[in-house]
């Protein structure tokens, strides 16, 4: 005899299988079977097997209330898993759902560290839940989260415009002339260390809103063998800014230059 492997079924699948089964036996025939209904939820949902009978009935008169209030992001669950600390979790997507709420973008690392926090409030030891990308995965699964993207302001230059590429060409043929390691190059970018970022989990997208944009400027310096590689320049807004314990950025052994807006505004020679 060849035994047949049972069939799982998503929460959503079980709720439209119990109305079905209350539809044919209230309103088309009362001698409507568990085997047909077997049959039916085969040949609905596409599944490998028939679900077995028994655990038709169950569905049917022990499990009723459960699936047919479920929730919109329970629906395709299949299995229920148990959450270990559910007084943590509780917690925790209460307020992913008031940050949600204050339009505050969240990293899983950030969801993960509130989490450890919560773990501590209520008491837990520090290893009684581990924050993996697994628990992560399963945590939005279980309660309706997912990644959105907040789109960036500022486009990329089109490198192949004509006037760019004519630009290029006349550069590369004036370096030419110089070696390698006379070649110097300086690019300065932005650490915008209180911005979001540009991804949250949440249930819906959070709508736009304007971004921080204090920021540290660092250029960095090198030429093009390698040889000479300067120290990283910063420019901050403050002259001596309170992590610097009242010292200024030479008497810490670094480049640090300041104006109001942390920009680069010209070259001290």
């Amino acid at each position: 005899m060849v035994s047949r492997k049972g069939v799982t079924m998503t929460y959503e699948q079980k709720r439209r299988t119990i109305l079905h089964w209350d539809h044919q036996r209230q309103q088309v025939d009362q001698k409507y079977t568990l085997l047909l209904l077997s049959q039916w939820a085969k040949d609905e949902f596409n599944l490998p097997n028939r679900p077995a009978k028994n655990t038709l009935s169950d569905l049917i008169s022990k499990h009723r209330t459960r699936f047919l209030t479920i929730s919109p992001q329970d629906q395709h669950i299949r299995r229920s898993r148990t959450v270990s600390c559910p007084q943590v979790e509780g917690a925790l997507v209460l307020w992913m759902l008031q940050m949600q709420q204050r339009r505050v973008n969240l990293s899983r690392e950030v969801i993960k560290e509130k989490g450890r926090r919560f773990l501590s409030d209520f008491g837990f030891p520090e290893d009684h839940l581990k924050f993996s990308d697994t628990w992560m995965d399963l945590f939005e699964k279980r309660n309706g989260f997912r990644a959105y993207r907040s789109h960036g302001e500022s486009g990329a230059a089109n490198i192949d415009d004509p006037d760019i590429q004519r630009r290029i060409a006349e550069i590369h043929e004036e370096l030419s002339a110089y070696a390698l390691r006379d070649r110097y190059n300086m690019d300065e970018t932005a650490l915008f260390y209180s911005m979001p970022p540009q991804t949250t989990i949440a249930r819906g997208p959070i709508e736009g809103h304007k971004k921080d944009k204090t920021r540290i400027t660092l250029a960095f310096t090198c030429n093009a063998d390698g040889t000479d590689r300067f120290k990283p320049l910063f420019i901050g807004r403050a002259a001596k800014p309170r992590c610097f314990n009242k010292k200024t950025g030479r008497e810490l052994g670094f480049l640090y230059f300041h104006n109001k807006k942390a920009w680069m505004t010209g070259i001290r020679i």
